[in-house]
């Protein structure tokens, strides 16, 4: 029971150490606030206010971000839209809301669709890699992330690079692949340290820790892990400190200094309250469980497995919630309850069967989707090679028609030629008896007759001649 009155302690006064008022900037911010118009210089600042309180408070930051879509409504302001949507989904991450924080993070790439920079449309991507690497996504984040250093390289900006390198660094160490983690921690390092940004420069030490931790490497990760946690306090950032600690937690549980730990965790638990997060309290309160099960205090043990369970079950936190059932199946094995220890076995089992099926199922949806879009954009292209043929047909007709079209007129041409000079030649027989005009149409009778059923141009010639053999009469 005394350790509990000692977390809420703890909680309360390191609540009270990182209220707003504490931080220069903030006060700095919010008087420039109360000077500010109604304008697109007053979207920046609430969101520069938003982006330093949340880390303490996401809760008050949300109040400030809430006053931002009517101002960008009233002045299309593009660039805008991004930071709002980027930063409120950076609120959602604090808390461990993964679903919420993806929503923002997707509406953040949409909107650089509106001819903003291609540094906005490289962040966006790496944020939504970071989302991704949270929910535990690790492909897709990995995907997102690379396209998103694709750009940062080009434009030469360190800053983000170091970002995408020390999330990369992240991604790799969480798929256990940790020599290529901590190469892309080194680089992120390097990178921090040319920037002389101390935030940053803290947080890719405590990951670039991390990866040689998973390595085995303590020597290595220790005095890493003490520069981020100086750089940390200085700053006075609640969540960097907390994770600065977890991973010293972790480094002295891997020794089996249940006590340590103990102490670690303790101060890590009242930090992740301070600023409500979730998932930070979910994994605290769970290795003080693993802690407090080493040392056979089981009561304890069972109290903190307890509270963990209850928020990974409420958040649907399910990688987190398998080995926190494994540990509450071997509290009760050790305090003689086989029975309750035998079904949170079962429960584990059927959490990890799960997630193993949900994995399938993504991945079988994935593929399926490929095939029917692989499908679609053959019948596309087929649709248009019949398209293609159709037109080259009508062509062809059209060709045709013009060239029968031609035969026709040139053919009554020349059928009104003839005949015209059929009638001039005519009135030459005229002045003949009448005895030659009467032998004359009894010539050409025949002939006439003939030549129209064999050739439709014969006559003519037949009856000129026929004409011209009454003249020389």
């Amino acid at each position: 029971m005394h350790k509990c009155w000692y977390i809420a302690l703890l909680t309360i006064l390191i609540s009270s150490a990182a209220k707003p008022q504490s931080n220069p900037r903030q006060d700095s911010l919010l008087n420039l606030l109360q000077k500010t118009k109604e304008d697109t210089s007053r979207v920046q600042l609430l969101v520069d206010i938003a982006d330093v309180v949340q880390n303490n408070s996401p809760k008050e930051a949300r109040s400030y971000l809430d006053q931002i879509p009517p101002l960008l409504k009233k002045h299309n302001y593009n660039i805008g839209w991004w930071r709002y949507y980027n930063t409120y989904g950076e609120n959602y991450r604090v808390q461990g809301k993964y679903d919420s924080m993806l929503y923002f993070m997707e509406q953040a790439l949409q909107a650089t669709q509106h001819g903003l920079d291609s540094i906005y449309i490289g962040t966006a991507l790496f944020n939504l890699g970071l989302g991704y690497r949270d929910k535990g996504e690790y492909p897709k984040a990995i995907e997102y992330c690379l396209q998103g250093l694709s750009i940062m390289e080009r434009r030469g900006l360190k800053d983000r690079e170091a970002d995408v390198n020390d999330a990369l660094c992240n991604l790799y160490a969480a798929m256990n692949r940790n020599d290529v983690a901590a190469n892309y921690g080194k680089k992120a390092v390097a990178l921090a340290r040319l920037t002389g940004k101390q935030p940053l420069i803290a947080r890719c030490l405590v990951n670039l820790a991390r990866a040689y931790e998973s390595r085995n490497d303590h020597a290595i990760a220790m005095p890493l892990l003490e520069e981020a946690y100086t750089l940390s306090v200085a700053l006075k950032d609640p969540r960097l400190i907390a994770t600065t600690l977890s991973n010293m937690a972790d480094a002295s549980l891997v020794r089996h200094d249940y006590a340590a730990t103990i102490g670690f965790e303790e101060k890590i638990l009242a930090l992740w309250v301070s600023i409500g997060s979730q998932d930070g309290q979910a994994t605290a309160t769970r290795a003080l469980a693993t802690c407090y099960l080493q040392q056979g205090k089981y009561d304890l043990a069972r109290q903190y497995a307890k509270r963990s369970y209850i928020i990974d079950t409420t958040n649907k936190y399910r990688e987190e919630l398998a080995p926190l059932l494994l540990i509450m199946s071997d509290i009760e094995y050790a305090t003689g309850n086989r029975d309750k220890g035998f079904d949170l076995t079962k429960e584990c089992s059927a959490t990890l069967e799960d997630m193993v099926a949900d994995i399938v199922s993504k991945n079988s949806a994935e593929l399926e989707k490929k095939y029917e879009t692989e499908k679609k954009q053959y019948r596309i292209s087929q649709l248009e090679a019949e398209q293609q043929l159709h037109l080259l047909e009508l062509k062809q007709k059209t060709i045709t028609n013009y060239a029968l079209i031609g035969g026709a007129i040139v053919l009554l041409a020349l059928l009104a030629l003839l005949t015209g000079t059929s009638a001039r030649k005519g009135p030459s027989s005229s002045n003949a008896s009448p005895s030659s005009r009467s032998k004359s149409s009894s010539t050409s009778r025949k002939p006439f007759s003939r030549g129209r059923n064999r050739n439709g141009l014969a006559w003519l010639k037949t009856s000129t001649t026929a004409s011209a053999a009454c003249s020389a009469e």
